[in-house]
């Protein structure tokens, strides 16, 4: 499985982002190693460009299902089961992210 997280340097939801991917895999039982892309260092690759900050991919695939966009320079908000826009995605939306990661293996 491969999970990337992508953020922006100035970002001020990274870290919360971060502690809601540990809490997923945590809550999963996973130990699983992932590649954070800071979007404003040179080694990054192009198409990290084409997310918000903070994104989360499971196995390049979006956790809230949303297209990259051409170029996405942007803080990302999701929505929660409620339907309430939060500045990080829910730990059950990374969750069902990873679940149906490990399925489609």
């Amino acid at each position: 499985m491969k999970i990337e997280l992508i953020y922006d340097e100035a970002c001020p939801n990274f870290e919360a982002a971060r502690n809601v991917l540990k809490q997923a895999l945590d809550k999963l039982g996973l130990s699983v190693a992932w590649h954070e892309w800071n979007r404003s260092q040179h080694l990054a690759p192009r198409s990290v460009y084409q997310f918000g900050s903070p994104t989360i991919l499971i196995n390049g695939i979006d956790v809230a299902g949303i297209e990259p966009q051409a170029a996405a320079i942007c803080c990302r908000l999701y929505m929660d089961e409620k339907g309430h826009l939060k500045k990080i995605p829910p730990v059950e939306l990374v969750v069902q992210a990873i679940l149906q990661a490990n399925e489609s293996q």
